[in-house]
């Protein structure tokens, strides 16, 4: 931001933009905020901390004396409620402001246009300020300022207290089809306004005459309009209301949403297209699953010195599948880590006392779900064949926590650790299934692993960052 001022509720500045402190003289941080600014729209003095509050997020124009030019921007309050940042930037109305104010495209932060840097009315909510003098130099028979109005990118339009039209630019003009001609010293309920909303269109103008209030004004609202040749569309739309010479205006500044609705709805084809290509594919992987644990079981059947081998063949794939179920169900809010366990370990459970689990509710990425799928299948089956749940009186105990480092970083911590009695193996360097242990927590989530014989069994320990592993709370 470098056009901006961070005040505090003292008053005293605290901090001062790059391009305000090269271009703003004596501009220094400590120094009182009314020793330096001033409000121009609206014309509010700098010594009350609460006037200044009062137009949090409220468009104003302000100088720093000294300065050469205006800035338009906005106050915005900051969330301890004890400063505020005063964030503008320059009004500039031709090119030869740039040399003229001493200003380069280096003072202006990147998303501020080209065109609204060389036509400072082109911005949006600023020109409906700027209509203002608009009004009143056209009557004074002023051309600069209708040129100054028709720059502006917006349309605008400025009716009077009977809702006669009084200005209308020319992006009015390219966007509603009127010439000015057509609706100039005519209502504007003729013209822009649908049938149906006329009615309540004059009610507001009465009751504004009647009370001086009225919903909405000086807020972006969103509402249908009708072109010259009677199509409908939808514009969004800020009214502010002014005076001048004691007659009452209302300026609107006005944006064709055509555009954008017509994005957000080849958005929203592509999220349904999307979701029912998953639906697809999720009902094909299902069906082929399904095929797989049929041809296991029947070969079983037939070949029966290899029975205990595609019985645990049969048992990965159901807990693949239920956890593609699961995934499929839940993808939008994680999987969460106790049911994963229980799903992995159930096939292979001899009884309710030999698995023990213990972890707080967390809820894991599709992806660190897949992976500790396969992980904890390939510890169960080898529990199954060679550990704890293959021996009578053996326990499983799996367990989960965040622990942090003295760095600040989280991480997932999992144990799996085995108790029985039977002899325990001196090193478990195996096939694949010990490989796919060792390696797959590394390769796909970034983490380590540990598996090592104990005493009483084995020790799996794995350590994944967080990030990897689990949902962010906010997602």
């Amino acid at each position: 931001m470098p056009w901006a001022i961070q005040i505090d509720s003292s008053l005293r500045i605290r901090w001062i933009g790059p391009s305000l402190q090269k271009h703003g003289l004596a501009l220094a941080v400590g120094d009182h905020a009314d020793q330096h600014l001033e409000l121009k729209r609206p014309a509010v003095p700098i010594s009350r901390w609460d006037d200044l509050v009062s137009l949090d997020d409220k468009l104003i124009i302000w100088r720093v004396n000294g300065m050469k030019f205006d800035l338009r921007g906005a106050i915005h309050v900051q969330a301890s409620r004890n400063d505020l940042l005063l964030v503008g930037s320059p009004v500039l109305r031709k090119t030869d402001d740039f040399d003229l104010f001493g200003i380069t495209l280096s003072d202006f932060a990147r998303h501020d246009s080209t065109p609204d840097l060389l036509l400072a009315l082109q911005a949006r909510d600023v020109s409906i300020l700027q209509a203002v003098d608009a009004v009143a130099d056209l009557e004074a028979g002023g051309l600069l300022r209708q040129s100054i109005l028709d720059s502006a990118m917006d349309a605008m339009i400025t009716i009077d207290m009977e809702g006669l039209v009084v200005e209308f630019n020319n992006a009015a003009v390219k966007m509603f089809g009127f010439s000015r001609d057509d609706v100039i010293g005519k209502s504007i309920s003729e013209s822009i306004i649908p049938p149906e909303m006329r009615e309540e269109h004059e009610y507001s103008l009465l009751r504004y005459r009647q009370t001086g209030e009225v919903a909405d004004l000086g807020q972006r609202i969103e509402s249908p309009a009708i072109r010259a040749d009677g199509t409908r569309f939808s514009i969004e739309m800020a009214i502010v209301p002014f005076k001048h010479q004691e007659d009452g205006y209302f300026t609107a500044s006005i944006r064709d949403l055509t555009n954008r609705q017509q994005a957000e709805a080849t958005i929203e084809r592509g999220v349904e297209q999307e979701r029912l290509l998953r639906r697809e594919l999720d009902h094909r992987v299902k069906n082929m699953l399904a095929h797989l644990v049929a041809l296991c079981r029947r070969a079983a059947s037939d070949v029966s010195e290899d029975g205990a081998a595609i019985e645990s063949l049969v048992h990965r794939i159901e807990s693949m599948s239920q956890i593609h179920d699961l995934l499929g169900s839940e993808s939008r809010c994680g999987l969460e880590m106790r049911q994963l366990v229980e799903v992995c370990i159930r096939p292979y459970q001899t009884c309710s006392e030999s698995v023990m689990i213990n972890g707080a509710e967390l809820r894991l990425r599709d992806k660190a779900a897949i992976t500790l799928t396969m992980v904890f299948n390939e510890l169960a089956v080898n529990a199954s064949k060679y550990g704890a749940l293959h021996h009578e009186g053996g326990v499983v105990k799996i367990a989960w926590e965040i622990q942090s480092d003295d760095e600040g970083a989280s991480s997932l911590m999992i144990s799996w650790e085995e108790v029985h009695d039977a002899p325990v193996p001196q090193s478990l360097d195996g096939g694949l299934g010990t490989e796919i242990i060792r390696a797959a927590i590394g390769y796909e989530l970034g983490g380590t692993v540990v598996l090592e014989p104990t005493s009483q069994g084995i020790l799996f320990l794995a350590t994944v960052p967080v990030a990897q592993a689990l949902l962010d709370e906010m997602e």
